[in-house]
């Protein structure tokens, strides 16, 4: 990104987006913005590098072709997370890999490393195996908020749940891998 560029507001670059002249440098700009935060959220429900590299790839190609549809109702992250989990999802039906559902409608994880190099015993070993073992929804609700940064507004917006019931539900996750940590030290 140039310098200065991250100053520049979401709402100003997809507004930029309608003007041909500038909808190039705009798109990069949100490209590079976002495509890191945009594959680690795809990589937590496809587990895979090359289906979450090609899920952020068709992610960034629905924002060129659909950019005109972002309305401001939510903030646009919230409304690219979206896109980019209906992607994922799109291409775990499609590889006929989809997990089975559990009753809200998230994805089953299947134990794909979150950690990308961790030793046998270590302490990421050891939470990646408690995260696994959390109910789905706790485990989406866990792995966005810790892994993602995500504010409880936009995980409101983003799961469509009200943020009391996602405190709830990041709390209960948090009581659950600690007592299964504390349970595999002894």
């Amino acid at each position: 990104m140039l310098p200065g560029n991250e100053f520049i507001d979401d709402a100003v670059l997809i507004r930029e987006m309608a003007v041909e002249q500038l909808k190039e440098k705009a798109f990069l700009m949100l490209v590079t913005r976002y495509k890191h935060r945009i594959y680690q959220h795809v990589r937590t429900i496809l587990h895979h590098h090359e289906d979450a590299h090609d899920a952020t790839q068709n992610t960034f190609i629905k924002l060129w072709e659909k950019h005109h549809t972002y309305k401001g109702n939510a903030a646009f992250y919230t409304w690219l997370y979206r896109i980019a989990s209906n992607e994922a999802l799109s291409m775990l039906r499609k590889r006929k890999n989809m997990p089975q559902l559990m009753n809200d409608g998230m994805p089953e994880y299947t134990g794909s490393s979150l950690f990308h190099e961790s030793k046998a015993g270590s302490i990421e070993q050891k939470l990646e195996q408690a995260i696994q073992q959390l109910p789905n929804k706790q485990r989406m609700v866990f792995c966005l908020r810790y892994f993602q940064n995500l504010s409880y507004a936009e995980l409101s917006a983003f799961l469509n749940t009200s943020e009391s019931a996602l405190k709830a539900s990041y709390h209960f996750a948090l009581r659950k891998i600690e007592k299964t940590l504390l349970k595999d030290s002894f």
